[in-house]
């Protein structure tokens, strides 16, 4: 939670103290007790220290130190508006023992501190430094918003690319199988060519020696002149003896 620590101490006696965090941070608290009550300053003053990336604001009245330590942009007015609730419910129920007890005899009080950072945890005070500090905050959140539009645009136009990019790539190898496709017809349509030309010669052939012979012994012009003589030979004429 933004508001990490708190502390009431008497000089650089802690009286109580509430925290849930864990760190170094008490030892710094520490150290600003010790500036504070060195320095002796005057009841009803408040100072904020920044340390290691937090704030740590105290309120001093009538004797008693009140601390808290906050993140580094918690609002100044809230924290210190926690120390004085914190000064008077602590007034209210102790009075001024606080002026004499040892240090930790009042840890009863612990609960109380828990409280009432969890109440300021939650508040905000509006001043002109908040409200510019809100304002800046709101234009870097519509930043990062129009920035991850950007980037979910960027990511849908690298998508489109990608896949325009697969489909032109799909069209190389459409258009290599249709290429492998025609070529592959074609030499199948002139090995059926060659086939059909081999049949057709095939029959031609058997056709042809069926009718002439195989050797064409029965094709050749002697053969044929000599079956022609042959069948004038046969031929009887009528012969009429001259008056």
């Amino acid at each position: 939670m933004p508001i990490i620590y708190t502390l009431i101490a008497r000089q650089q006696n802690v009286l109580c103290e509430y925290t849930e965090g864990t760190g170094n941070f008490m030892t710094y608290a520490r150290a600003v007790l010790r500036d504070v009550d060195e320095r002796n300053h005057p009841t009803n003053s408040r100072n904020v220290f920044t340390v290691d990336g937090h704030n740590f604001f105290y309120y001093t009245f009538d004797g008693l130190i009140y601390v808290c330590m906050c993140d580094e942009l918690f609002q100044s007015d809230v924290a210190y508006a926690m120390l004085i609730e914190t000064k008077n419910e602590f007034l209210s129920k102790y009075g001024q023992k606080g002026k004499t007890a040892i240090a930790y005899s009042m840890k009863s009080f612990d609960m109380s501190l828990k409280n009432l950072m969890l109440k300021y945890d939650n508040i905000k005070i509006d001043t002109k430094m908040t409200q510019v500090r809100d304002q800046v905050k709101r234009v870097k959140n519509q930043m990062l918003e129009n920035l991850n539009q950007l980037m979910e645009r960027g990511d849908k136009i690298g998508m489109i690319v990608s896949k325009t990019e697969k489909l032109q790539q799909d069209a190389l190898v459409f258009e290599k199988t249709a290429s492998n496709l025609k070529r592959l017809f074609w030499w199948k349509s002139l090995k059926a060519t060659f086939v059909l030309v081999f049949v057709v010669a095939i029959l031609i052939w058997l056709i042809s020696a069926w009718i002439c012979g195989f050797d064409f012994s029965k094709c050749k012009s002697d053969n044929i002149n000599r079956q022609y003589n042959d069948q004038i030979k046969n031929i009887d004429l009528p012969f009429t003896s001259a008056p």
